[in-house]
């Protein structure tokens, strides 16, 4: 798998874990939005690929 396309969907994942994590937020903030944390990264390498 190209290298790009693996950081797009290792990114897309990521942004994925984010939304869940602050979707029960009322009010998240935008450094909320800004912030991906370690958290957000797949546990398992794999699902980045299936992404």
């Amino acid at each position: 798998m190209p290298l790009a396309r693996l950081a797009r969907q290792l990114l897309e994942t990521m942004i994925t874990h984010q939304a869940r994590r602050l979707g029960g937020l009322r009010a998240p903030t935008v450094d909320y939005l800004r912030t991906l944390l370690p958290d957000d990264l797949p546990s398992d390498p794999a699902v980045a690929k299936k992404a």
